[in-house]
């Protein structure tokens, strides 16, 4: 699910952070654009994510804060949320169906969404 989310060229091995004591949260930043990694050279950093590992009622604090010019949004998701884009919504109708029987809308979804990844993608 995670490649059909972020649809990545490459992947580098996570960076894990951990917060605790008098030190248990991460002040405002923005992520890094490129990371270097020994093997590959420096490698663009597009996607970050926060992953929760417990539920929000097991814990106090912990949100991801997402600041713009507007607001500031604090999200705390249950554990292990994602969210996901339409491939997922398209491999459930997929599921829905024998091969054989496949619905044309299902046939036309697919092939539009796979067209807005070759135009983002810029190829």
């Amino acid at each position: 699910m995670f490649f059909t989310a972020a649809l990545p060229v490459r992947i580098s091995p996570p960076l894990f952070n951990h917060y605790g004591d008098e030190h248990n949260f991460l002040n405002d930043h923005g992520d890094v654009a490129l990371r270097f990694l020994p093997e590959a050279g420096c490698v663009r950093s597009d996607l970050s994510c926060t992953l929760f590992l417990s539920e929000p009622e097991e814990y106090e604090g912990g949100e991801l804060v997402i600041a713009d010019v507007w607001r500031d949004e604090a999200v705390k998701l249950a554990a292990g949320d994602l969210l996901f884009d339409p491939d997922c919504n398209l491999m459930l109708l997929r599921s829905q169906l024998p091969a054989q029987e496949r619905d044309p809308a299902i046939v036309g979804l697919s092939a539009t969404y796979h067209k807005l990844l070759r135009m983002w993608a810029g190829s």
